[in-house]
């Protein structure tokens, strides 16, 4: 037999156990919870007598049968809604409308969509200004680009300008240098040349004072060996002495001067050497 609402109440019409009583406030339905939640009976801890006892189902009956009408009318609107529900839950529109329902603020529905189309067209209307905003900053933005290239282009042109001005001006300075380098190594060349020749000059006059030496000493071993010629020998040997003081001070003259021509050659050399 197959089990329904109606037939279990239509077997249940008699006063309520409280067996039963206590199983339904138990019950996972929160309808049928609460619906028995109030109810007294023996488990509440209140002893009446059997008169009143008799009395309270009297009047009770009446409403038993009322309440068990309620509950059966009750109980049928909400197997028919889970029937109902069982059937359309998995439909798309009824997925919609879970998604939308906790959105609907209000049973005004209309007003609402009023008020949403009213914000949409004022969405829409801050969206155009918006756009025209947003097309208003990329027409700024690639003028700013533009300038910002032309800038640039005019910052690599200067900037190229005083490269090469500055280039200009070291190959000027490069040159001059070269020039001076020039100049210093024919000036050292020239003195180098003087001071070979002042060397050979040093070389002769030192042969001559070499040779000059002798000849005293020859005239000294002649004026030793003959007293006849002293006299001449005394006169040719002032004489010799003189010129040979002549010649010791020539040369301590080119000395003098071979040491400040090597005194230039040295500066001349550091400085070369500093320049480069």
């Amino acid at each position: 037999v197959p089990y329904t609402i109606i037939g279990w109440l239509d077997k249940n019409k008699d006063p309520l156990n409280e067996t039963v009583v206590v199983c339904f406030r138990k019950s996972s339905n929160k309808l049928l919870a609460s619906l028995y939640e109030n109810y007294v009976g023996s488990d509440s801890g209140t002893y009446l007598t059997t008169r009143l006892v008799a009395k309270k189902r009297e009047r009770r009956q009446p409403l038993s049968r009322l309440f068990l009408s309620f509950t059966r009318a009750a109980l049928m609107i909400i197997q028919w809604n889970i029937r109902a529900f069982n059937a359309v839950k998995h439909w798309p529109w009824m997925k919609l409308f879970f998604k939308i329902k906790p959105l609907l603020k209000s049973a005004a529905t209309e007003k609402e969509l009023v008020s949403l189309k009213e914000e949409m067209a004022k969405l829409k209307e801050a969206l155009e200004k918006s756009e025209v905003k947003r097309k208003e900053l990329e027409e700024r933005q690639v003028s700013l680009v533009l300038e910002k290239n032309d800038i640039s282009l005019q910052l690599q042109a200067a900037r190229t300008e005083e490269l090469e001005e500055e280039l200009e001006a070291e190959r000027a300075c490069r040159a001059k240098v070269e020039k001076q380098r020039g100049d210093v190594a024919r000036e050292l060349e020239e003195l180098s040349e003087r001071l070979e020749e002042a060397e050979k000059m040093c070389r002769l006059y030192e042969d001559q004072m070499n040779e000059a030496k002798a000849k005293v000493e020859e005239l000294q071993r002649q004026l030793n060996d003959t007293n006849t010629q002293r006299a001449r020998a005394q006169t040719e040997s002032a004489e010799v002495s003189r010129m040979l003081e002549e010649r010791e001070s020539m040369v301590s003259q080119l000395q003098r001067a071979k040491n400040s021509v090597s005194q230039n050659v040295e500066e001349i050399k550091k400085q070369l050497e500093e320049e480069n």
